[in-house]
């Protein structure tokens, strides 16, 4: 769709229609995530145009011009190597949604890990919701504009000791079927039987319950 005039104009003009229909204040894109160049460019084009075709929508209809947000990796270059471009989107966007979570998972790492940590862990790798807060920043974005986004979810480890369970314990996979993932409703249900433990250093709590973590 965003690499074809055609085809971007129809979204564009489709989404403003749908949202003025249900009295939505605004629009929200959420691409995960651009894989290329051009992703990248034309990303930057549909988010040009469709800043326009808001401004002259409202400017018809005599109403309040819609909200324009964009949900973007929680860094502006996506795994070390591609740029968004920010500074456009700095100009066209009422701000970006910071998807800062899911750093790790159990099927990614065989030692326990922050998913979604605040603060740094470990010195120097610089991941967590911070550390993509500054980069943003200094790409461009306002921090005015910047919106951290925070998980309704979590991941459960299986530990391979009980008595160490702090993080970087050693375990063997995620609990039950898939990837892990724990929704809010189950962690919930955890919290009342766990045993729960905050980490200051990465502003996150983690759950122990039976031999597992969360």
């Amino acid at each position: 769709m965003a690499s074809n005039p055609t085809s971007r104009k129809k979204f564009i003009d489709s989404s403003i229609i749908l949202a003025r229909s249900f009295n939505f204040h605004g629009l929200d894109l959420y691409w995960t995530y651009p894989k290329s160049n051009s992703d990248m460019i034309n990303l930057e084009i549909l988010i040009k145009e469709w800043r326009s075709a808001i401004i002259l929508e409202a400017k018809s209809s005599s109403k309040q011009a819609l909200l324009l947000s964009l949900a973007v990796y929680y860094k502006p270059k996506i795994n070390g190597t591609l740029n968004y471009p920010s500074k456009s989107l700095a100009k066209s966007l009422d701000w970006i949604n910071l998807m800062a979570y899911n750093f790790t998972s159990p099927n990614l790492s065989r030692v326990t890990r922050p998913h979604a940590a605040l603060l740094d862990q470990d010195s120097g790798k610089n991941i967590s919701g911070s550390a993509g807060i500054e980069d943003w920043i200094k790409s461009g974005i306002p921090s005015k504009r910047i919106v951290l986004g925070l998980p309704f979810f979590g991941y459960a480890w299986r530990l391979l000791n009980r008595k160490n369970h702090d993080l970087n314990a050693p375990a063997r996979g995620p609990i039950g079927g898939g990837d892990g993932s724990k929704g809010y409703k189950e962690i919930s249900e955890f919290c009342v039987r766990a045993t729960i433990t905050f980490d200051a250093d990465i502003v996150e709590e983690l759950l122990l319950f039976g031999n597992n973590m969360d």
